[in-house]
């Protein structure tokens, strides 16, 4: 079921200071003394991810076993090392599975048009944009800074402010770039069936070696740029700064993941009503069917 953003505005407005209380399943199964596998409905329909065991610290050591032995699977995650020097640091998702992508379209090149008519900015204010600004500390902190690289919506915008249009990809890269342009949120897809999940947000080491969209070598990473990485290999460089070669999205891609930038001062609710809106605009020009969208902390 969707988060409905509205329907909990009105009840900030509409009720009394109220509470609740969520117990997870696995309370339950812990006092049942069942498994994870027998305390699950219908089993079967429940999709294969490779097993990621989250670190576990200080707990009894009957407590350690059951929850070794049912280590739990997850897709998507934070890093620790994120957390330390980037509390609060988050991100959001969704999968749009069945997409049927084109070179161009008519109609998005209209839509476009009018979009970059009401979106742009006077390129001194750009920096005053929430989002913006908010990316820019993370960029600041990371020493991307330095090395002239900025937020990819920032870039985004700038080409618009100095009338450079933006660059035709496809249809479904485009089209949530109209989202970017929109909201200022740093959105960046990739082709699912490329990825070796799970996807981690995470601080990267000196000298990994990726291999950037667009560049013939091989870039060389400093220590601790926030980049987004599978079991296998970084994906993106400082948030969706750039991104590789390897998953980007084509013609023949029928499986999107779409990540929402998070950080530390974003509220939750504009990334994910951003990554919302790139996930529409994705799904009126290339079709196919969008998951729920789930907030990565």
């Amino acid at each position: 079921q969707m988060m409905d953003i509205d329907f909990v505005e009105m009840l900030e407005y509409g009720m009394p200071p109220t509470s609740g209380l969520g117990v997870s399943e696995r309370l339950f199964w812990f006092l049942e003394n069942v498994t994870a596998r027998e305390g699950t409905l219908f089993p079967q329909t429940r999709r294969h991810v490779e097993p990621l065991t989250r670190k576990i610290y200080n707990l009894p050591e009957d407590i350690k076993k059951i929850l070794s032995s049912n280590p739990e699977k997850i897709e998507h995650a934070v890093d620790e090392s994120m957390h330390k020097v980037f509390p609060g640091m988050f991100y959001a998702y969704t999968v749009i599975d069945g997409v049927k992508i084109q070179k161009t379209d008519r109609d998005l090149k209209t839509l476009t048009k009018k979009v970059i008519a009401e979106n742009t900015h006077e390129l001194d204010k750009i920096g005053d944009l929430n989002p913006i600004s908010e990316y820019r500390k993370l960029f600041k902190s990371t020493g991307a800074w330095k090395l002239s690289r900025r937020p990819s919506p920032e870039a985004l915008l700038k080409r618009l402010a100095q009338g450079k249009g933006i660059y035709n990809i496809n249809t479904a890269v485009d089209a949530y770039n109209l989202a970017v342009i929109e909201t200022g949120i740093g959105l960046g897809g990739f082709n699912a069936d490329k990825i070796n999940f799970p996807v981690t947000l995470r601080l990267t080491k000196k000298d990994e070696e990726m291999h950037l969209l667009g560049d013939d070598k091989p870039t060389k990473t400093m220590a601790g740029e926030i980049a987004y990485s599978d079991q296998e290999k970084l994906l993106t460089l400082d948030l969706n700064y750039r991104d590789i070669n390897e998953t980007k999205i084509t013609e023949k891609t029928n499986k999107i993941v779409l990540y929402a930038d998070g950080a530390p001062g974003l509220d939750e609710h504009e990334v994910v009503e951003a990554l919302q809106k790139g996930a529409d605009y994705i799904k009126q020009f290339c079709g196919g069917n969008i998951s729920d969208i789930k907030i990565v902390r």
